[in-house]
């Protein structure tokens, strides 16, 4: 019987790239409820009175010692989100004055406040209106002058 001998080393070289297929789906089940806590909003800053004068200031020019003069006017605007509340309106020696502000002015509303001269010498004479309020401004000062003749 013939006989065969292999002569040299066996060789397998393999090709392609070995892979590896999982069978089966991961899954994930979380355990327990989230839910969301939303931030607290902050509360609005509470609005502030802001008191406005116009015009800033009055000349009332000559006027005979012992009269009045015409009277020039003064508003005075609630330019903030909150009520004005006014404590007081004066005005120095030498002049007068009338209002129609009552004790509180709401927000974006006006008031009057009417000034005369009513010098009691003569030669110049300089005052302030002063308005005294709630407002972080406060006092509002009108500057007043006049001559008395």
């Amino acid at each position: 019987t013939p006989t065969h001998t292999p002569s040299g080393t066996p060789t397998h070289t393999p090709s392609g790239t070995p892979t590896h297929t999982p069978s089966g789906t991961p899954t994930h089940t979380p355990s327990g409820t989230a839910t969301a806590t939303p931030k607290p909003t902050p509360s609005p800053t509470p609005g502030a009175a802001l008191g406005a004068v116009k015009p800033t200031s009055l000349s009332f020019g000559k006027q005979r010692v012992g009269t009045s003069s015409s009277a020039k006017s003064v508003k005075l605007t609630d330019t903030g989100s909150a009520p004005l509340s006014v404590s007081s309106v004066a005005v120095s020696s030498g002049f007068t004055q009338s209002n129609n502000c009552g004790a509180s002015i709401a927000p974006g509303a006006s008031c009057t406040i009417s000034v005369k001269f009513l010098p009691s010498s003569k030669g110049a004479v300089t005052g302030t209106l002063r308005i005294n309020d709630n407002a972080s401004n406060t006092p509002q000062t009108v500057s007043l002058s006049g001559t008395g003749t």
